[in-house]
């Protein structure tokens, strides 16, 4: 949350807090996460653009004909 608000370049947060505003997704609006995701980014700023779009481009989907996406499970 802290990265969240030193990067709201447009107050979004400071207005939800003051009331200004609500229906801000992750704050008072839930936000729905996939089960299983094929690939996690971090972006705290802890890395450069460029490191995480090599991270991107050189992930390699598993596919499996088997593997059922809404449950991430395997089917038996």
């Amino acid at each position: 949350m802290e990265v969240l608000r030193e990067r709201d370049q447009k107050g979004r947060y400071s207005k939800l807090e003051n009331g200004k505003i609500k229906n801000v997704s992750g704050m008072d609006l839930q936000v729905e996460f996939p089960k299983t995701p094929d690939i996690t980014v971090r972006n705290d700023g802890s890395r450069t653009v460029a490191d995480v779009v090599k991270e991107i481009m050189g992930f390699q989907p598993q596919y499996r004909s088997d593997f059922d996406r809404d449950t991430g499970n395997y089917k038996k």
